[in-house]
C-alpha cells in the first residue's frame, strides 16, 4: 500500500541547518558535520555507512540517529512510496535509528535544527510498512508497536491529523483478524470506534486528505462484514 506523505523533503532543510564538529570520546564516535553534509547533497548510502556510535546524553546524540534514520527511510522508498516495493533492511534501519533518537529527545520545542512531526512520522511510517511486508504474529507485533507510537504522538498532540492516520490504520489491523473469529462482535465496536477517531480529524490539505478517504472506504468495507451490519 502506498504511504500518504513522506516527511523527508521536511526534514532535509530541518536536520542539515547547523554543522557541528567531530565528536570523539570515551562512549561516542560519530562526525554529526559529515552527516549533515552528506544528507545535504541527497548522498544518502554514504549517510548509512557512516557510523554512529554515542551515549544518548552525548551532545548531538540523537540529532546524528535522526538523520541515519531519514537517510535510511530515503533509501528505502528508492521504488517509490509502496510499502511492498520498500526495502525491509532499509526500513528496520530506520525504525532502529529514529526510534533510539525519538526516545532520547525530551525537549523538541525551541531546537529549530529537530523537527518533532517529521521524526516521528518517519519512524511510524517504517513501523507501519515492516508490519505491511509481514504476516502473522509479526505482522501484530509491529501493529501493536504503531498504536502504541501513535498514541504516545497524540497524547502531546492531540488530534494531530498524521498521527490520527496511522493510529487508526494499526487498531484496523489489530481487529481485523477478529472479524472473522467466533465472536465478532468487539472487533466490529473496536473498528466502528477507530472510525469515528479517524471521521473526528480533520485534513484540510496535502496527501492526507486521499490517505483519509482511501483509509475510510477500507474501514467501511470492513463494517459491511455481516457480522458488523447485523449489530
Amino acid at each position: 500500500m502506498k504511504h500518504p506523505i513522506h516527511a523527508l523533503a521536511l526534514a532535509a532543510t530541518l536536520l542539515v541547518g547547523c554543522v557541528s564538529n567531530p565528536i570523539s570520546n570515551a562512549s561516542s564516535t560519530y562526525d554529526l558535520s559529515q552527516l549533515q553534509s552528506a544528507y545535504a547533497a541527497g548522498d544518502y548510502l554514504r549517510v548509512a555507512k557512516l557510523e554512529v556510535d554515542c551515549a544518548p546524553s552525548a551532545d548531538g546524540c540523537a540529532k546524528a540517529h535522526l538523520i541515519k534514520g531519514h537517510a535510511h527511510l530515503k533509501l528505502a522508498f528508492v521504488q517509490g512510496g509502496d510499502c511492498q516495493l520498500a526495502d525491509g533492511e532499509q526500513l528496520a534501519k530506520a525504525r532502529a535509528e529514529l526510534s533510539s533518537a525519538t526516545q532520547q529527545i525530551q525537549q523538541w520545542s525551541g531546537v529549530v535544527d529537530l523537527h518533532e512531526s517529521a521524526s516521528y512520522e518517519g519512524l511510524m511510517q517504517s513501523v507501519r510498512c515492516l508490519g505491511e511486508q509481514s504476516k502473522g504474529e509479526r505482522a501484530a507485533a509491529f501493529a501493536d508497536e504503531l498504536a502504541g507510537v501513535a498514541e504516545g504522538y497524540l497524547k502531546r498532540h492531540p488530534g494531530d491529523v498524521m498521527a490520527t492516520w496511522y493510529h487508526v490504520s494499526a487498531q484496523v489491523k489489530q481487529s481485523r483478524a477478529g472479524l472473522f473469529g467466533a465472536d465478532p462482535s468487539s472487533a466490529c465496536l473496536a473498528i466502528a470506534a477507530a472510525r469515528a477517531q479517524l471521521n473526528a480529524a480533520e485534513p484540510t490539505a496535502g496527501d492526507y486528505v486521499g490517505a483519509y478517504n482511501r483509509l475510510d472506504g477500507d474501514i467501511q468495507l470492513l463494517l459491511s462484514n455481516p457480522a458488523c451490519a447485523s449489530r
